[in-house]
């Protein structure tokens, strides 16, 4: 269903529940008290009601809520293809992350490995505490590298 009136001289655009008519002023919402449309509801401008003979804004209730409807779905569908882009972007960041994660913890092993050596404990018996230390370290070490990595793609 497309924006519709009873007037020709709407401009286009003017879909919905309307605010104004073409001519700047408020619109009503009015009961019908014909006999072909009792009780039925609609939007007019104020100015029409004083002047029968121009055409200012008259568009029916129910046609008024169609199109709100109308625009409501639009928009849930362009927030839906938004929503599955972010996704699509979010799972390629994560998956980026995860191969940057696994580079990093290769770096660790190798500075572990090269820290063993350089204590004279080729053979892995580091003391808990030192290892606990460095351990602390290399985690912040990857840790804020991944936040900044997120960072810079979202900022």
């Amino acid at each position: 269903m497309s924006c519709t009136t009873a007037s020709s001289s709407m401009k286009p655009g003017l879909c919905g529940v309307p605010k104004k008519c073409w001519c700047s002023k408020n619109v009503d919402l009015l009961v019908s008290k014909t006999n072909e449309n009792p009780y039925r509801r609609f939007y007019r401008c104020e100015v029409a009601l004083k002047r029968k003979h121009e055409s200012h804004l008259f568009k029916w209730f129910e046609v008024a809520m169609a199109e709100e409807l109308e625009n409501v779905v639009a928009a849930i569908e362009v927030v839906g293809d938004e929503a599955r882009s972010t996704a699509v972007e979010m799972k390629d960041m994560c998956n980026r992350l995860r191969e940057r994660l696994e580079e990093q913890e290769a770096e660790i092993e190798k500075l572990q490995e090269a820290r063993r050596v350089r204590l004279g404990h080729s053979d892995g018996n580091v003391s808990w505490w030192t290892w606990r230390g460095v351990e602390h370290i290399l985690l912040g070490v990857v840790v804020v590298g991944g936040l900044s990595l997120m960072y810079q793609k979202l900022g």
